[in-house]
């Protein structure tokens, strides 16, 4: 699990490259393709962060504007810089470990979902995992209104929730490995961020919804960010990423570039809907034996989604509930999503003050796709059972005191 970074990084092969179209897709893992996580746990000696060379920097504005682009200029593989100020990033964060270690991170908030008062932070299992709550801290450097380069750097010891599946699938010691359940959350309770600091939506998929969750990728635009260690360890970016297709229960895979220090971050997206929101969290990168060559046509870099599923075990996140009434005489429950022959159905009849129970009645989806497409979880009938529902036959409605 543990890297240690030379001076000379090795783990990529380092040609010089123009930037790179990102192809989002869920596939098989290719045979002979090894996965490897991306925390990085080895600081490097021989650069200088940038963001420690710009608070350290007070030359004139100009003077400061040209080293940003200075630095931007030397980036490779299709990344580049980002300056403290820039709103598009403002939430990409690092997860410092105590040993000198880090991951990427971003403060979000789940459509549907409530905290205590604190900061809530998305990242990759494999980075929280094994380690001491009060050995991990959240950290940011920005702009502040007065127009300095200053850190925020949480002091409270987090809650952390790590993704069971992925917990599960690992026993003690061993090398962690790049997964689709490779997802945590970390809460820094009573934490405030600064104004300058916005959390971003972190999005949520319903396993059910393999179609809709194709669409919802195919039709964003996607970026990515993060600290990678290979970049001084500085936040940067890759802003020429396209997508194809999801398969429901599968992890995200693109080419967009990632190194050392990325795991966790976000893979952005922007739609109609949504102008900046994080769609996964960073897992790892395809290797070929121990080196990583980005400039192979089967380099990938692996995102894990969260779901509604996954959630429901997290102590400091809860769930609004959300209700809806009949719409139809008769409506037919579904024990599974699959429409086709053979699927066991419940005549559910009409009842106009019966209140159902579901998981979200997900407008925005419902608008995009069409309410005869779209199946709602229904979590509890008036009787206890639960399936789903098409969502044309259901209609929102404030659930019972």
């Amino acid at each position: 699990m543990n890297y240690s970074a030379p001076k000379s990084s090795s783990w990529l092969t380092m040609p010089k490259l123009t930037p790179t179209f990102c192809v989002v897709a869920a596939v098989s893992f290719a045979v002979g393709v090894k996965l490897a996580d991306l925390n990085y746990e080895a600081p490097q000696t021989d650069t200088t962060p940038l963001n420690q060379l710009l608070a350290q920097d007070t030359a004139p504005t100009a003077l400061h504007n040209d080293t940003i682009a200075q630095m931007i200029a030397q980036s490779e593989f299709g990344r580049r810089f980002v300056a403290p100020n820039e709103e598009d990033y403002s939430a990409i964060s690092r997860i410092n470990f105590a040993d000198g270690g880090h991951c990427s991170g971003q403060p979000v908030y789940f459509e549907g979902y409530t905290t205590r008062p604190g900061v809530l932070v998305s990242t990759a299992a494999h980075c929280a995992m094994g380690r001491n709550a009060e050995d991990i801290s959240f950290s940011k450097t920005y702009t502040n209104a007065a127009g300095q380069v200053v850190t925020y750097t949480t002091t409270i010891e987090p809650e952390v929730w790590v993704n069971h599946s992925y917990e599960s699938n690992h026993e003690p010691g061993e090398k962690l490995t790049v997964r689709q359940d490779d997802n945590a959350l970390i809460f820094f309770p009573g934490e405030a961020l600064p104004n300058e600091i916005t959390p971003i939506e972190q999005y949520v998929f319903s396993w059910h919804m393999g179609n809709y969750n194709a669409y919802k990728i195919g039709q964003a635009e996607l970026r990515s960010a993060g600290y990678a260690a290979d970049l001084s360890g500085a936040l940067s970016a890759d802003e020429d990423c396209d997508s194809d297709t999801f398969t429901e229960g599968s992890e995200i895979r693109s080419t967009c570039i990632a190194n050392k220090g990325a795991s966790g971050s976000a893979l952005l997206a922007s739609d109609i809907h949504n102008p900046n929101y994080s769609l996964a969290v960073l897992s790892g990168v395809t290797t070929d034996g121990e080196t990583a060559n980005i400039s192979d046509d089967s380099f990938r870099s692996i995102y894990a989604p969260f779901y509604h599923n996954q959630l429901q075990g997290v102590s400091f996140l809860h769930k609004t509930p959300v209700c809806a009434t009949l719409t139809g005489d008769y409506v037919n429950l579904r024990r599974y999503a699959n429409i086709g022959s053979g699927i066991e159905v419940e005549n559910l009849r009409f009842n106009e003050a019966a209140v159902y129970h579901v998981t979200s009645m997900l407008d925005r989806e419902r608008l995009e796709v069409g309410d005869a497409t779209m199946w709602i979880e229904v979590n509890q009938t008036p009787d206890g059972d639960s399936g789903y529902i098409r969502g044309d036959l259901l209609r929102q409605v404030p659930c019972p005191q």
